[in-house]
């Protein structure tokens, strides 16, 4: 795939709306040929425009970091209770280590406030068939990929469940 828009697969969608009886209430990073049910889908802006409480995102690869400190504010600011991510896994960048706290966010972007850390995350054994321009998925990503949830404690269990089976879904080699 030539561009960084990558469409989410089909069976990340669906444990999305097991892991949420439903639809997120927002897809920030959306575009004319995702799949993901949400509620609100930004196609443009969604680094400008605010999140809901449950918000998705597949960001574009090629920015990272304004993504990682939009997470941050949208958490800290209370318009965001819980977000899952899907990433590129990119153990070695700034934006990475700040995503998975291990880098501390700036006071000044998250305004002081605490937010939560991504535990648990569940990172995909194989590389992933993301959605081409015409929905089929693509052989395999040319990077290993990772979900993180940034929600209250209480909801890990819940989402390890709704992902469980994702673990054994992935393409063929690398």
């Amino acid at each position: 795939m030539s561009s960084d828009h990558w469409c989410t697969p089909e069976p990340v969608c669906s444990a999305l709306d097991e892991f949420w009886d439903g639809p997120a209430d927002l897809d920030p990073c959306s575009n004319s040929r995702s799949i993901v049910r949400a509620r609100k889908a930004y196609t443009a802006g969604g680094l400008h425009l605010p999140w809901k409480k449950k918000t998705y995102a597949n960001c574009p690869y090629s920015t990272m970091m304004p993504w990682v400190e939009k997470g941050a504010r949208e958490i800290a600011a209370g318009n965001t209770d819980e977000l899952v991510v899907l990433w590129p896994v990119a153990s070695s960048t700034l934006w990475w280590k700040r995503a998975v706290g291990g880098e501390p966010i700036p006071p000044e972007v998250k305004g002081g406030k605490e937010i939560w850390s991504p535990n648990p995350t569940l990172v995909f054994p194989k590389r992933l068939a993301f959605l081409d321009e015409n929905g089929r998925a693509v052989q395999g990503a040319r990077f290993d990929s990772v979900l993180f949830f940034y929600g209250p404690d209480k909801r890990h269990r819940q989402f390890l469940r709704s992902f469980a089976s994702l673990i054994n879904w992935t393409t063929r080699g690398r």
